[in-house]
């Protein structure tokens, strides 16, 4: 009988613990990068500078996105 109430706090405490730690909120900007900004190095310039700055999330997360270069535009002024 003892080594039942020891499993069934074990796997209490171990439920709790998992429940403890989901959940929480992310300050991460997860919106997905649109095709369009995908079209020119221009328009992924004009869709980054778009993004409305916030100081208190994350970085943009652009994984897994190649951003397009051009062979021969002149670089954008970044402001």
């Amino acid at each position: 009988m003892k080594g039942k109430a020891k499993t069934g706090w074990a796997l209490a405490a171990a439920a709790l613990a998992l429940a403890a730690c989901g959940g929480g909120g992310s300050d991460r900007d997860d919106d997905p990068v649109p095709e369009s900004a995908l079209e020119s190095p221009e328009s992924f310039s004009s869709w980054v500078g778009g993004r409305r700055a916030n100081e208190d999330k994350e970085p943009l997360i652009v994984l897994g996105v190649m951003p397009p270069t051009s062979e021969t535009a002149e670089p954008i002024e970044i402001d």
